[in-house]
């Protein structure tokens, strides 16, 4: 996730990273706003194949000024190679399976994509 001030003026936030096969989740180690991963099996991605993948963003706290806003980027390739990665996890990064793949997003009544974030603003923080 990305702090944009403008176009091309973008910083990194915070990540997110799951690698499909190990998507399976453990429904009694999850916690509210945060999905268990075990990663004790790969279970292949049949292609096709409608799934869902449930993602921890890791936590962060960022202001964001008048005019920013966050901006979210899917991606399967690896994060870029330069300053931003003082922010990823050791297991962020993989070999990649060298082959190209193409993921779709459904986005509608049957199926709601969406990002689940904790926010405040000034006035309900200073009111605390």
């Amino acid at each position: 996730m990305r702090d944009e001030a403008r176009p091309r003026k973008r910083r990194l936030v915070t990540t997110a990273c799951l690698k499909a096969p190990h998507r399976e989740l453990d429904e009694e180690r999850a916690t509210e706003g945060g999905p268990d991963h075990p990663r004790t099996r790969a279970v292949p991605v049949e292609p096709g194949a409608m799934e869902e993948y449930v993602l921890r963003v890791h936590p962060y706290a960022e202001t964001l000024p008048p005019g920013h806003r966050l901006v979210v980027e899917l991606s399967t390739a690896e994060p870029p190679a330069d300053g931003h990665n003082a922010l990823l996890l050791p297991d962020a990064f993989h070999l990649p399976v060298g082959r190209p793949v193409t993921h779709k997003i459904f986005r509608d009544a049957a199926h709601r994509s969406r990002l689940v974030l904790p926010c405040t603003t000034r006035g309900a923080a200073q009111a605390k």
